[in-house]
C-alpha cells in the first residue's frame, strides 16, 4: 500500500469560497519548505494557504489517462480521509475532488487537470474553512495487497 499524509492551512479570504489544490505528483514540499504562494507550480491555486507531504514524498503515477479511464496506480482501490486538527471548531469540512487523471468516474463533473498535474482539491466557503489545519490521508492499494486466490488465500 502506498500511503501519504499531507499536512493542509486552507486559504483565508474574507468572503465568498477558498480552495487549495495539493499537487500529488512532483510537488510534495516538506516541513521546512511547504508548498505555498513562493514556492508552487506557475499557476497553482491555494491562495494563501499551503501544505506538505509529511515524508516530503511524491506519488509517481505511472500513466495519467483523464476521461477514459484510471490511473493504474488506482485501479485496486484507494481511501482518502480529511481530518481537522486546527482549535478552529469544525462544523464543516472542505469538499474533496480529485482531477481528472485520479478518479474521474468518481466526479459528477470531473476536474480538469491543472497545467502541473494530477490534484486533490479541498474547497469550501471562506467563513467555514478558510485558515482551517487539517491532515488529508491518501492509500493506495498495490497488486501485493490483493488476495493471490478467489476464496481469500
Amino acid at each position: 500500500m502506498i500511503a501519504r499524509t499531507y499536512y493542509v492551512v486552507m486559504p483565508e479570504a474574507e468572503s465568498g469560497n477558498v480552495a487549495l489544490d495539493i499537487v500529488v505528483e512532483g510537488f510534495p514540499g516538506s516541513q521546512a519548505d511547504p508548498i505555498d504562494a513562493g514556492n508552487s507550480p506557475a499557476g497553482w491555486n491555494g491562495g494563501n494557504g499551503s501544505y506538505y507531504e509529511i515524508r516530503s514524498r511524491p506519488i509517481r503515477l505511472p500513466v495519467e489517462v483523464g476521461d477514459d479511464g484510471f490511473v493504474p496506480r488506482f485501479n485496486l482501490g484507494w481511501l482518502c480521509s480529511v481530518t481537522p486538527i486546527s482549535t478552529i471548531a469544525a462544523l464543516a469540512l472542505p469538499g474533496v475532488q480529485f482531477s481528472a487523471s485520479l478518479q474521474a468516474s468518481l466526479n459528477a463533473t470531473p476536474l480538469t487537470d491543472p497545467s502541473y498535474g494530477p490534484v486533490i482539491r479541498l474547497a469550501g466557503t471562506a467563513a467555514a474553512v478558510g485558515g482551517m489545519a487539517l491532515t488529508v490521508q491518501l492509500q493506495i492499494m498495490e497488486a501485493k495487497d490483493e488476495d493471490r486466490a478467489s476464496t481469500g488465500t
